[in-house]
């Protein structure tokens, strides 16, 4: 064992040597590591619970992705660049409380634990309620095809704080659908569900809004997604996403603005 003099330090390993701290012991250790073949880890049995973990995981970021594909069009001006790992990690929350399967192949119900879902920001650094303390209120219909967006009627200042330069805002409503995942032993890989109705999804808009209006009357945006039924049993979570964007109107165009953002309002 080689016992660390210098004042050099590092983090993971370097070059197979990796230096550590023993409990009770001043100074930093280090020792050779051996590499760990990925064969060993595929197959040894000591590395099981590595692989059940791997396997889980793994899932967990498949049905994240299933979910970025709901709001895709929105991510680029709505979302930070955390977002996937942040919402892998609710995901892990929600395959852990699965009590049906073995560990390594628990699945993943969102349309049981939708709640843990709700209130999920798309940006950490542009809250909604930040931007937008508007009254709303959110309704779905009995058959799950559509969810609404109220806004009462409200005064814009100290309302909405627009982004610098913004000349009109205008209020987004996403009804998407998201399956429950399980493992299947047959393709040895976890599979939706509902893969007909997974990532189905629709982007609702109000009319833009000047923000040199300062009474606001009633605002109503439906999402409905056309076409679609949705069992009474299906395994399946409808997300209704709600945020604001906003705009600055060049000419007859409207340019997304920064500052724009969403959260995830309710799951039924």
């Amino acid at each position: 064992m080689a016992r660390q003099e210098s004042m050099l330090k590092y983090r993971g390993s370097l070059d197979g040597v990796r230096h550590y701290k023993i409990k009770g012991s001043t100074g930093s250790f280090a020792a050779f590591i051996p590499p760990i073949s990925a064969d060993r880890i595929k197959n040894g049995a000591e590395f099981a619970r590595t692989r059940e973990n791997m396997n889980e995981f793994g899932a967990c970021g498949v049905i994240t992705s299933s979910f970025r594909a709901g709001v895709a069009p929105l991510l680029s001006r709505m979302a930070d660049n955390r977002l996937t790992s942040r919402m892998t990690g609710i995901m892990k929350r929600i395959n852990l409380l699965d009590e049906s399967e073995a560990r390594g192949y628990r699945a993943i119900l969102v349309s049981v634990k939708g709640n843990l879902l709700v209130k999920f920001p798309f940006n950490t650094s542009q809250l909604l309620r930040e931007v937008s303390v508007a009254p709303m209120s959110f309704t779905h219909a009995a058959t799950r095809q559509s969810a609404m967006l109220t806004v009462t009627p409200f005064d814009f200042a100290g309302v909405v704080k627009p982004s610098s330069g913004a000349t009109h805002y205008r209020f987004v409503n996403v009804l998407s659908l998201l399956s429950d995942f399980a493992y299947d032993a047959t393709t040895q890989r976890y599979e939706a569900v509902e893969g007909q109705l997974n990532e189905k999804s629709i982007i609702a808009y109000s009319a833009y809004q000047e923000v040199s209006v300062n009474v606001v009357e009633e605002i109503v945006v439906i999402a409905s997604l056309q076409g679609v039924t949705i069992p009474v049993d299906a395994a399946i979570a409808c997300i209704q996403s709600v945020g604001i964007e906003f705009l600055q109107k060049v000419g007859v165009n409207y340019v997304p603005m920064k500052g724009s953002t969403m959260m995830i309002a309710d799951v039924f």
